[in-house]
This record gives structure tokens, C-alpha cells and sequence, in this order.
């Protein structure tokens, strides 16, 4: 249980930070698949194209005030790498790959901590606008249970519907460097279809789009409706070298 000494050094902690940037947020949560089929060229590219983003979110001054990033990674467990922090102080992480995937609780714990953060900015005062989740996996939900996995759907579907977060999923599914995303099983859970890589080089497009997609949303006003480019546009371009939000 949190004490109440606790609680107020949280809330300090929040009013300074808030005093410093009162401009309105957007959440957003990279969710990472980190199993074993990850390692080598796969988990190499993510970690370039982190690095990458952090310098693309610093380089737009208004983004980098109004973006909050957080990064979940997860194989047979879920870990909190990053917890929400400003663009302007985003450090990449390296990430390494190994074990097994589970989902269901990395998209749980995505969710939570969208409505916590949430739950913050209204605390202080602080618009927002409607939370982004890049899911980012080459495999399956092969150790979740079928339950966890309903539950996990069921959430994320409400979610949605009630306009809280919009889930964005890319599968890798690049036959050079083994096997591939799970596409149906993963589709039962997620509401937009699963974008598939057939590169580990259009990773980098991903975050690009995801880059642009935070530009376009912090030009925006919290409650407009922000037409996201398409992920295609990005990733088509990387393969060598959608939806309202």
C-alpha cells in the first residue's frame, strides 16, 4: 500500500514538473516484443531505430513538450523499461532479446499505464489527447492463456471504442531471419489489422511514421480528429536499404 508520504512526493514531484510545461500531452507506450526470435538482426534494427526517434522527437521542439514516451518490453514477462517521460528527455534504450512471448499482460500493462498517466494530467490541470500504442512483435502469444488473452482483447476493444488509446500493430515477418509473426492470432486480439514487415530494415519506417504520426497529433488540438498518415508510406521506402487517430 502507498503511504500518504508517498502520495505527496508524487504529487510534488508532478506539480513542478507541470509548472515547467503546461502544454497539453499525448502518451504514448512502444511495446516491444523482446522473445528470443528477436535476437540478432531483428532486436539491432529496433535499437537503431529507437536511437533515431529520440533524435527526431528532440528535433521538433513543440513534439518533444508534448509527446511523453514510455517503453514495455516483454517476453515470457513483462518490464516497464521506461516509464513516461518527456520527449525532450527520451533516452533510447538497448534493448536484448531472449525467451519466450506472452502479450496479453505487456498490452494490459500498456493500458494501465496510459489511464495512470491520464489520471496525472487531470490531476494537474494539464490537457491530453487520446494515447498511442506501437505494438512491435515477430511471433505469437504462445505461452498466454486463452482467458488472459480474452481479457486482454476485451480491454484493449473498450479502450478504443471509448476513444482512450488507439493501438497501432506491426508484425515482422522477414523469412530470412527465421520465423514470422502469428497474423491471425494476433488479429483476434487487436482491433486494426496487423501491418506486416517483410524487412527488419522497414522497422526504421516504422518509427519514422510513428515520429511523423506524433508531429501531426502535437500540431493538433487535445479532441481534434488527427488523420494519421499511412504506415505504408514509411515502410515501402525502408524495404531496401491509416486510419483516423
Amino acid at each position: 500500500m502507498t503511504t500518504p508520504y508517498q502520495d505527496d512526493g508524487a504529487a510534488l514531484i508532478d506539480s513542478i514538473e507541470f509548472a515547467d510545461n503546461k502544454e497539453p500531452r499525448c502518451a504514448c507506450v512502444l511495446l516491444i516484443d523482446v522473445s528470443g526470435s528477436m535476437k540478432g538482426e531483428r532486436i539491432a534494427a529496433v535499437n537503431r531505430a529507437l536511437l533515431n526517434f529520440e533524435q527526431d522527437i528532440k528535433n521538433d521542439t513543440l513534439k518533444a513538450l508534448r509527446t511523453e514516451l514510455a517503453v514495455i518490453s516483454f517476453n515470457h514477462e513483462t518490464t516497464l523499461v521506461q516509464d513516461f517521460i518527456s520527449g525532450y528527455e527520451f533516452s533510447a534504450p538497448t534493448l536484448v532479446a531472449d525467451g519466450g512471448t506472452m502479450m496479453a499482460p505487456a498490452i494490459c500493462t500498456a493500458l494501465d499505464l496510459c489511464e495512470a498517466r491520464k489520471e496525472t494530467y487531470r490531476r494537474n490541470g494539464i490537457a491530453y489527447f487520446r494515447s498511442l500504442i506501437l505494438l512491435l512483435t515477430d511471433g505469437r502469444p504462445e505461452h498466454d492463456k486463452p482467458y488472459d488473452l480474452d481479457v486482454a482483447r476485451d480491454r484493449l476493444r473498450e479502450a478504443e471504442q471509448e476513444s482512450k488509446v488507439g493501438l497501432f500493430p506491426f508484425g515482422i515477418n522477414d523469412s530470412r531471419n527465421g520465423s514470422g509473426v502469428d497474423f491471425p492470432a494476433l488479429n483476434r486480439i487487436v482491433k486494426r489489422p496487423v501491418k506486416e514487415l517483410t524487412s527488419v530494415t522497414q522497422i526504421g519506417g516504422v518509427m519514422e511514421w510513428l515520429s511523423n504520426s506524433m508531429s501531426a497529433v502535437s500540431d493538433s488540438q487535445p479532441g481534434d480528429r488527427v488523420r494519421l498518415a499511412d504506415p505504408d508510406e514509411y515502410t515501402d521506402k525502408w524495404k531496401d536499404e491509416w486510419q483516423d487517430f
